[in-house]
């Protein structure tokens, strides 16, 4: 399945978001699945860009997708909010950070 990671990035210092996508991203691939990771494709991205520009980028590869995986600090983020509304309406399967760590604990 391919999962594009959303969560907080706006206002968040670069190498603590970088660590948490980067994370997300590795438990994701562990899991089997392809992964798209925003936070690390918008650092190959021009510095001119707007956050409408990063937006853009990010619907358009969500819609690559199969499933969305909402890290825990999502509702805090506009950018996130729409990427999960995006995802509900597209039918994705969404997952979210605080589940999946309790579907781990109840596996031990």
């Amino acid at each position: 399945m391919r999962v594009y990671i959303s969560g907080k990035i706006t206002d968040v210092p670069v190498r603590r978001y970088l660590l948490r996508f980067a994370r997300a991203e590795q438990m994701l691939r562990a899991e089997g699945h392809e992964v798209i990771n925003p936070a690390a494709i918008g650092l190959n991205l021009p510095m001119s860009f707007t956050h409408r520009d990063y937006m853009d980028v990010d619907i358009m590869l969500l819609d690559k997708c199969d499933a969305i995986f909402m890290l825990n600090n999502w509702e805090d983020s506009a950018g996130a909010q729409q990427e999960h509304e995006y995802a509900e309406q597209k039918g994705l399967d969404i997952i979210y950070e605080n589940e999946q760590i309790q579907s781990e604990e109840d596996r031990c």
